[in-house]
């Protein structure tokens, strides 16, 4: 009974070691931990600080992992700029700002208008103004 109580504070002070100790900036070293849930929480931190949270302000530019979690954004216009060939540029209160890749003019857009862009087939974004029926085939500028 006596050499149990040395061996278990011995096994607990490591354990309390490795948990306070700092997290290295290489995931390698996790394979280092013994405890098992130390070890996948040494993980979980270095994929945590890896893969950057999906935001609305990454919405529609190329993606740099596979996949986005963000389906649509909502914004309201500031300004309509318009292009050659009936195209429009629009800008947007968030910062972006977002081309429109058809020659038609519905739905009309002017500043002050809440639009919602959302994803589509083949990697392309449709805009649509709240209200109105009809979309936009649209493409982030920046």
């Amino acid at each position: 009974m006596t050499l149990r109580r040395p061996y278990l504070a011995v096994v607990l002070l490591i354990l309390l070691d490795q948990a306070l100790a700092a997290p290295s900036d290489d995931w390698r070293s996790c394979r280092r931990i013994a405890d098992d849930a130390a070890r996948l929480a040494c993980y979980d931190r270095h994929a945590d600080r890896a893969a950057p949270a999906a935001s609305p302000a990454g919405f529609g530019l190329p993606a740099k992992a596979p996949a986005e979690a963000i389906d649509a954004i909502e914004a309201r216009i500031t300004r309509v700029d318009p292009l050659p060939h009936g195209r429009r540029l629009i800008h947007l209160d968030n910062g972006q700002l977002w081309r429109q890749l058809e020659g038609r003019s519905h739905p009309s857009l002017k500043a002050g208008d809440k639009v919602r862009i959302r994803r589509a087939s083949l990697g392309s974004f449709l805009l649509k103004r709240e209200g109105s029926g009809g979309t936009l085939r649209v493409r982030r500028v920046r």
